[in-house]
């Protein structure tokens, strides 16, 4: 029974070491990563300054659009109810 007992512990062990190296390397890969993007962003900063800019002028384009589009949808159903709601009111009397 206690060569059971160890073998248990020793897989225990190895199973543990062998999550930490697999979580190590994603973590050491992330790190590379984080230094590259700090070195790398100030260099492009202006440029994603202007294609932020550029991209939030396309969707205020593109929700005006939208709006326009939209407007004689929303018209025609408020005026619908208001013509339930009328014909509510004057079957009420």
């Amino acid at each position: 029974m206690e060569i059971l007992d160890t073998a248990r512990d020793l897989a225990l062990i190895l199973l543990a070491l062998e999550g930490i190296i697999l979580l190590a390397v994603p973590l050491y890969l992330l790190w590379v990563v984080v230094r590259w993007a700090k070195g790398f962003l100030p260099k492009v900063r202006s440029g994603l300054r202007d294609l932020h800019a550029t991209l939030i002028r396309i969707v205020a384009g593109i929700d005006n659009v939208m709006e326009k589009i939209r407007a004689p949808f929303v018209w025609i159903e408020t005026n619908q109810a208001r013509v339930r709601g009328f014909r509510r009111a004057w079957k009420r009397g």
